[in-house]
């Protein structure tokens, strides 16, 4: 039985949900003081410019991030449907791989940090692919409720 009548609505919020788990996720991985990296901040940084004051730039972020992961969200209902893989965990841990590598081949290079953000610590990356898998996770999940 789905949460809402429309799968659009399921995606969205499904894809919202996920972002949200991803975020407590990095601040996790954070405090345990496995991954210094702030999607949010450095997403606030490059949309508010670099003299915005943190206080800004990280609630601009993490806004932008959750409208990304609930649109993802509904890409994915689209993506998923028309394919025929059906709306499960499995379709969503793949699916999870297109936002994932968009950030490795688009965002990481418009940081500077190189392909697949070679110029930064391994660990990144990996957390990165981890957190995706995670948002596709919840979002299947999420979607197919």
């Amino acid at each position: 039985m789905a949460l809402f009548e429309n799968i659009y609505m399921n995606g969205f919020f499904g894809g919202l949900v996920g972002a949200i788990v991803m975020s407590f996720a990095m601040i996790l991985g954070g405090y345990f003081n496995f991954v210094h990296f702030s999607f949010t901040h450095t997403l606030g940084k490059h949309l508010l410019g670099k003299k915005a004051k943190d206080k800004y730039t990280r609630p601009a972020g993490a806004m932008v991030h959750m409208l990304i992961g609930a649109l993802f969200g509904v890409i994915y209902v689209i993506l998923a449907g028309a394919w025929g893989f059906g709306y499960n965990i499995v379709s969503g841990i793949i699916f999870s791989l297109l936002p994932w590598l968009i950030m490795m081949l688009a965002f990481f290079p418009a940081l500077g940090a190189g392909m697949f953000g070679r110029k930064f610590d391994r660990r990144l990356r990996d957390t990165m692919l981890v957190i995706h898998i995670l948002y596709g996770i919840v979002l299947g999940l999420f979607v197919s409720l």
